[in-house]
């Protein structure tokens, strides 16, 4: 996908959701649409522009790099910022920074039932 996010923004690659547990217990999809997802940083924004105070003018950029793989939430409502992406490619999303919740480091950690 060619795409170059600005400010803020973070083009994020999703890995494929669990559609069940373990046991078997399928997920419908409405209980799929407002969870924690975790996906690769495809791009991302420059950062953002400090506007008021002793550092007015001085960038703050964004703190994860590309290819790092992020924890965030996304919740396909109005009420949320990110933006849904489809490609030849695959499927992507734009978020914001702010709703990345962590970087996984090395892979170990799955979300609970």
């Amino acid at each position: 996908m060619d795409l170059r996010p600005h400010g803020t923004w973070i083009l994020v690659q999703p890995y494929e959701e669990e559609r069940a547990t373990e046991s078997g217990i399928l997920f419908p999809d409405e209980a799929r649409r407002n969870i924690w997802k975790r996906g690769k940083v495809l791009a991302k924004g420059e950062g953002s522009l400090i506007r008021k105070g002793p550092r007015a003018g001085t960038l703050l950029p964004i703190v994860v790099e590309v290819g790092e793989v992020v924890w965030y939430l996304f919740a396909l409502e109005k009420t949320h910022s990110g933006i849904q992406l489809k490609s030849t490619l695959g499927d992507a999303f734009l978020i914001q920074e702010k709703d990345i919740v962590g970087v996984e480091e090395d892979g170990s950690y799955q979300l609970q039932d």
